[in-house]
């Protein structure tokens, strides 16, 4: 074991964001964490999420990924414990919240649009917080577009807002991995019926944070890939593909996955089952909801002995998210080992996130009531 040595404190990212009333009802979220909410990060087994406020009973939050600033880390929500990649990185956030998405009328819409200047300074300065530079240009813009507001109507037909989704997106994340992901989603969306050959996906060249979703559409043709992605993130797609991420309570689609590696080993690639990853999609696929992340501790373990790091953390996350669902506990040594990791790699920036989401969940934890008792009290002396 090395010695403790002194964290690096970077200022806090970001700092305290606070909107008044009617900016938080136009983009439906505040910038505020419970109690409850950290203590729901933990049961779930998610420390490698920095929250940042919720919207209805859904937490967005930070996902910490390995060797980055948190402000090049993407945007995640979580329900039922899982969780739903929603942009590349926060500077996107403010643009994903105050979108209105479809709508009954057009006026949902409008309204938005129609905030007043101290909201719309209030959200812009919350967007420059996180990142931001356009001071909300790019959405205001969006908003304004009659062709994107009025495909985005329930009613409107579904060509019309297939494409518009994608422009809306990238419109809102222009980041290179967000707009390849959204194009491979319009796809998939367009040729789901049609059962179109894989081989025509316009598979992304770097699908980076968009990596677990990309797989979990392709799902047989990158069954190994989404494996190796963090359990429980963006596996919500089912027999037909569709835009909305739907979290459930059931880790089905990483089952189906492991099963489906499990019962064709002898066609998959000789690396594949020597590799560290392996005896994970064994053991999902014989313990299915009972398997409790045990070869996954494992695998990290071999994977940071191999020097494959960023994978090595992958795992933990993915051991504690089984763990917690096969227990209905979280287990801190997987929280500590992740910290290790980041320390023994140089990863600083994702060691100090670590530690502090640590902290604030312990923080929020119960303290237990005292349950020593009281002995007799001493006499008082005379003199």
């Amino acid at each position: 074991m090395r010695g403790k040595k002194k964290l690096r404190v970077s200022p806090p990212y970001p700092g305290r964001i606070r909107l008044g009333p009617e900016a938080e009802g136009h983009c439906g979220f505040r910038f505020e964490v419970s109690n409850e909410h950290w203590r729901t990060l933990l049961a779930a087994g998610l420390w490698w999420i920095v929250p940042l406020g919720h919207r209805r009973e859904e937490i967005v939050g930070i996902r910490i990924l390995p060797g980055r600033p948190l402000r090049e880390c993407p945007i995640v929500s979580v329900d039922h414990g899982h969780v739903a990649t929603q942009a590349s990185r926060p500077a996107c956030l403010m643009p994903y919240l105050i979108w209105p998405g479809t709508v009954i009328e057009r006026r949902g819409w409008d309204c938005v649009l129609g905030a007043s200047e101290e909201a719309w300074r209030q959200l812009a300065e919350a967007h420059s917080a996180l990142g931001g530079d356009d001071g909300l240009a790019g959405i205001r813009s969006v908003l304004a577009d009659d062709r994107l507001a009025e495909a985005s109507m329930i009613g409107s037909s579904d060509d019309s807002f297939v494409k518009a989704y994608r422009e809306i997106r990238t419109r809102i994340d222009p980041a290179p991995e967000s707009a390849d992901f959204f194009h491979l989603l319009e796809w998939a969306v367009q040729n789901a019926a049609a059962r179109a050959s894989l081989a025509e996906a316009p598979l992304p060249s770097s699908p980076a944070c968009w990596g677990a979703a990309a797989a979990a559409i392709l799902l047989s043709a990158a069954a190994w890939e989404l494996l190796r992605q963090p359990s429980g993130l963006d596996c919500f797609q089912g027999k037909w593909v569709t835009f909305g991420s739907r979290p459930g309570d059931s880790p089905a689609q990483m089952i189906q996955v492991a099963c489906l590696l499990a019962s064709e080993a002898d066609e998959c690639r000789p690396q594949w089952r020597d590799d560290p990853w392996w005896p994970c999609a064994l053991s999902i696929a014989q313990e299915g909801e009972r398997y409790a992340g045990l070869a996954h501790m494992d695998a990290a373990s071999r994977l940071a002995d191999a020097g494959r790091r960023e994978e090595a953390f992958f795992a933990l996350t993915s051991s504690a998210y089984w763990f917690s669902r096969a227990t209905g506990q979280a287990n801190p040594d997987l929280a500590s080992a992740a910290q290790l990791l980041a320390a023994e790699s140089g990863w600083l920036d994702t060691e100090q996130a670590l530690v502090s989401v640590a902290e604030a969940i312990n923080a929020a934890l119960p303290r237990p009531r005292s349950t020593r008792k009281r002995g007799p009290r001493a006499p008082k002396g005379n003199g």
